[in-house]
């Protein structure tokens, strides 16, 4: 399986896993710096009366009026690429008190106010979220839930693919790639793609016949810092022309039903398969969403309560509503703006 992250990844429906394979960039590899190179395609979808057609670039020249073909959505990830990934939520199933209520950001949410008044100081050790990790050189546990881009594409370049002419997902056997970028990097993307220089008609980097390479890397210049994007006409010996795959490309290319939006309850038990410790899923998920644990999970904490004699907090007395804390209440549960942005508040 071309999975570069080793966990147990959940964005692609299951049925659609043998066609569809979702990758993630890569800043480093193997010590050294990583350049990425994807050839972004277009959506196909049927209109009413039937007929196929594929999703245009742009729909007006005003900004941020992109077609289908990249599809932000909030995603969760515990635990690294060893962890788990799901989607959450998107502006077509969500509105901000859905998103507030999702089974992840209440678990972030509480283990951040714990953490924030330490009423579990073994917890550090656990490394949960930033600021508060016994190693604040690893990547936490808990990443904030966040918007992710999604677009369809193919692999010239990658850290498990070393360029050989060959678009990997072009083959009529191989499947095609979803290619995943983190919010900062998907804005970056289409802030380039509304520079007044590429608002223009000869401009359209997922046409099959005229588009261009993205070439990602990690960026350290004065002007930005951070993964940074570029597109290109050709790489290496390599065109970004594809008028002669067009044909096979065509026929694999679908619409965004093809991610999978699991259900609080499908969300629930993805947390508690996830590497956290048991006992912070049950203190942190445990009054809103326990009765939707799974009969292996409560088995698991029974196990752990059996030989832990020490008698821990409820989570009614977890926090004084009258104290101050580190981060106050209203903060914590604030909706991000690219959260806001995406579920169109």
């Amino acid at each position: 399986m071309f999975d570069d992250r080793g966990g147990k990844n959940l964005l692609i429906k299951k049925e659609f896993r043998d066609k569809y394979r979702d990758i993630w960039p890569f800043s480093q590899f193997a010590g050294r710096e990583a350049i990425n190179v994807f050839r972004f395609l277009p959506t196909k979808y049927c209109e009413d009366d039937g007929q196929e057609v594929l999703s245009p670039y742009r729909l007006s020249n005003e900004p941020r009026d992109f077609g289908a073909w990249i599809y932000p959505a909030v995603v969760a990830s515990i635990g690294g690429r060893q962890g788990i990934t799901f989607i959450m939520g998107s502006r077509e199933t969500d509105d901000e008190l859905s998103i507030r209520e999702k089974p992840y950001y209440v678990l972030y949410n509480n283990a951040r106010r714990l953490l924030a008044n330490h009423v579990y100081p073994h917890w550090r050790k656990f490394n949960l979220i930033q600021g508060f990790c016994a190693d604040e050189s690893v990547v936490p546990k808990l990443i904030r839930p966040e918007i992710h881009y999604f677009v369809f594409g193919l692999v010239l370049h990658h850290p498990l693919h070393k360029y050989n002419g060959h678009y990997l997902g072009s083959g009529e056997s191989e499947p095609l790639h979803v290619v995943v970028l983190r919010r900062a990097l998907g804005e970056r993307m289409l802030d380039i793609c509304d520079a007044p220089v590429n608002v223009q008609p000869d401009f359209d980097p997922i046409s099959l016949d005229k588009g261009k390479l993205a070439l990602i890397y990690r960026s350290s210049s004065a002007q930005y810092q951070g993964f940074d994007i570029t597109f290109k006409d050709q790489f290496q010996n390599t065109s970004a022309r594809l008028s002669d795959l067009a044909e096979t490309i065509t026929k694999k290319l679908a619409f965004w039903d093809v991610l999978h939006f699991p259900t609080v309850e499908e969300q629930v038990e993805y947390i508690c398969q996830s590497p956290l410790p048991p006992e912070v899923i049950d203190r942190c998920l445990g009054e809103t969403f326990g009765y939707l644990f799974p009969k292996w999970f409560l088995e698991r904490l029974k196990v752990k309560d059996s030989v832990d004699e020490t008698e821990e907090p409820q989570i009614d007395d977890l926090v004084d509503a009258n104290a101050e804390v580190i981060f106050p209440k209203g903060e914590i549960e604030e909706i991000p703006d690219d959260l806001k942005g995406l579920l169109g508040l």
